[in-house]
């Protein structure tokens, strides 16, 4: 798996000690003892992030400190889900193409009637279709990295992906097939993750 640094230092002493607790993995101060390095294995849903906190995959040099935060665990811990959440909490939103490919996977010329075979090594997404949600603060973080997920998989496949996901433990709930104004929950979901996700949908 990647190792993953994740360093905070422009939020809040509360918002801090947030993301520490939720990634509960090896943690130490930085080089200029402004900020924290917290050191997780898992995968980044997208391209590293600098925002309010910065967080890059195993492509990106790290300095490593060695002054480790005592209340935290000497060991570094795979924590994918909570990875997932802080992800979709701090990533910049990114324009989207407004015409989206419907079809199996980008130039394809064929129409994807179901998940491609790969999908069923991606554990995020299987444990997510099962109605997992372990790890995750909320619902509604769960149904992001899901649709997330099947967006990705199917190649920006709308139709597909909400057919998926209405299918799966999480869209059977009442709230997934609510009416919001105009639009549907799942419908507002779709549009929310198209616009703040960073990795590109499957090609195919």
């Amino acid at each position: 798996m990647n190792l993953n640094s994740i360093t905070t230092g422009a939020i809040t002493d509360t918002q801090a000690a947030e993301i520490v607790e939720a990634l509960n993995s090896y943690t130490e101060t930085s080089p200029s003892s402004t900020g924290l390095h917290i050191l997780v294995y898992g995968q980044l849903p997208g391209k590293g992030i600098h925002t309010a906190i910065e967080m890059y995959g195993h492509d990106r040099f790290t300095t490593i400190t060695t002054n480790h935060l005592d209340t935290t665990p000497p060991t570094i811990e795979q924590r994918q889900e909570a990875i997932d959440a802080l992800y979709q909490r701090f990533a910049p939103p990114v324009t989207e193409p407004t015409n989206q490919n419907t079809s199996g996977g980008v130039a394809s010329g064929s129409t994807l009637t179901e998940l491609p075979q790969e999908a069923v090594h991606d554990a995020v997404l299987q444990r997510l279709l099962s109605g997992d949600i372990a790890g995750y603060p909320s619902l509604s973080n769960a149904d992001f990295v899901l649709i997330m997920k099947l967006l990705h998989w199917t190649g920006d496949n709308l139709e597909l992906t909400s057919s998926i996901f209405l299918a799966s433990p999480l869209g059977q709930r009442e709230k997934a097939k609510r009416k919001t104004g105009q639009t549907t929950y799942v419908d507002m979901t779709i549009s929310n993750v198209l616009k703040k996700r960073r990795n590109p949908p499957m090609q195919r």
